[in-house]
């Protein structure tokens, strides 16, 4: 949802995984710039804003693993890739790309950036009393995305060896496997 809402949005707009994730990605933009603040007295700040906000962004990745459907193992609903060419101008439906892909692939980045809250030490132990659970909280992070990174190959890349891939779908493929937990 946006605020303020002047428009009534209805279908993939309300509940969008795609605009939700804004809350996980700011915080992962500030901690990333973080060096940036030094020496003006704003680093701490940033750290504890991590910190301090980290119950939520993890309250709002467990509802999205909440809607993760049973039978394919990812995230079907969103905008997807909005307006990603169907050239009739009828809407904004997606045609090229799968429900799901772009849900699903933020949901993953948004557990490798809570796996990368919790394996650093001075953000981790503002939320978290031990490094024995953050630890344990970045594995969990690490394994959760393990397991949706490979429902979305699985799902979106190889099933029926589909041939009209998007671009959107292929990219967020690379970007998902470039990496290893």
């Amino acid at each position: 949802d946006i605020a303020p809402e002047y428009t009534t949005f209805e279908g993939g707009f309300i509940d969008s995984p795609e605009w939700g994730s804004g809350m996980v990605r700011v915080a992962e933009f500030l901690d990333k710039n973080r060096s940036k603040v030094k020496n003006t007295g704003s680093e701490s700040n940033i750290t504890s804003f991590v910190g301090q906000y980290y119950k939520h962004l993890k309250k709002y990745v467990k509802y999205l693993e909440s809607k993760i459907d049973k039978k394919t193992g990812t995230i079907n609903y969103g905008l997807s890739d909005w307006c990603d060419g169907t050239g009739d101008g009828s809407d904004a439906s997606p045609s090229k790309t799968v429900l799901g892909v772009t849900a699903t692939f933020v949901a993953i980045e948004n557990m490798r950036v809570l796996r990368e809250f919790s394996e650093n030490t001075s953000v981790c132990a503002l939320y978290l009393d031990s490094e024995e659970h953050c630890s344990a909280e970045a594995k969990n992070w690490s394994g959760s995305a393990k397991k949706l990174r490979t429902a979305f190959a699985k799902h979106f890349l190889q099933k029926n060896k589909r041939k009209n891939l998007s671009q959107t779908t292929l990219a967020m493929g690379i970007k998902l496997f470039e990496e290893n937990d």
